[in-house]
């Protein structure tokens, strides 16, 4: 579901409609789904709306830790008296970590695939915000480009604006 990609404000007309047009459908599992959607984003409101916007941010996944748990693993191979030191070596870095982080001079490695795809999110997004785009067409194109799309074409009928 790409309803995260918009704008906070955006994101509650967006789903009401999308209610609507699954009661009209008649389509009982995407009712249930939408009435899930709004009262879980909407009325119980666990985490804020804003929190849960991916409006304008990087695609984030938990690559980093998993390489960071790979390079870990390579290297025991071995009893415990092995993974301390290796561990107290990682931990010695992490001050110089913290303060590249707090100069945002900190870069990690990204794939060209996904700096290419974060590139055509933020080209969406500034589209959006310059009323080039409607909020459907945003929709459409975030899902085609996060991979979230189960078709291989894009439509061009919209869904919310």
């Amino acid at each position: 579901m790409s309803l995260p990609f918009l704008t906070a404000e955006h994101t509650r007309a967006a789903v009401e409609t999308l209610k609507d047009i699954a009661t009209e459908s008649g389509h009982e599992a995407l009712q249930t789904f939408m009435s899930y959607v709004k009262v879980d984003w909407f009325e119980r409101q666990v985490r804020r709306l804003e929190n849960r916007s991916a409006f304008k941010e990087t695609v984030r996944t938990n690559n980093e830790l998993e390489g960071w748990h790979r390079r870990i693993n390579g290297k025991i191979g071995a009893p415990l008296y092995v993974l301390i030191p290796l561990l107290h070596s990682e931990a010695g870095t992490v001050d110089v970590k913290v303060k590249l982080l707090s100069e945002q001079s900190l870069t990690r490695y990204q794939r060209a695939t996904y700096k290419t795809a974060h590139g055509r999110l933020h080209k969406s997004w500034e589209d959006y915000e310059d009323g080039d785009m409607t909020k459907s067409k945003l929709l459409r194109e975030v899902s085609f480009i996060a991979g979230f799309a189960p078709i291989t074409e894009r439509q061009t009928a919209p869904i919310v604006d």
